[in-house]
């Protein structure tokens, strides 16, 4: 089941609350988000959190690129 977006009187109600408000309600979103196992696996970073809009980075891992990949992944000198 997708979860709806907020409706346009949520996202002002939002938007209009204070900022330490703001400010708390970004910081447990951040934190409900890299406590989730698959998070912390996957090594997600915040890069921008605010009302309406979130940038989350997912770095590139080895373990997770195929082994021809993993050589041209790191631009170093592979022993053979």
């Amino acid at each position: 089941m997708n979860p709806l977006p907020p409706s346009p009187a949520d996202a002002a109600a939002f938007g209009s609350a204070p900022a330490s408000d703001t400010h708390r309600a970004m910081q447990a979103l951040k934190a409900v988000v890299l406590a989730m196992p698959m998070a912390q696996t996957l090594g997600l970073e915040f890069v921008r959190a605010e009302p309406g809009a979130v940038e989350i980075s997912i770095p590139v891992k080895g373990q997770f690129l195929p082994p021809a990949r993993r050589a041209a992944g790191h631009r170093g000198v592979c022993g053979r």
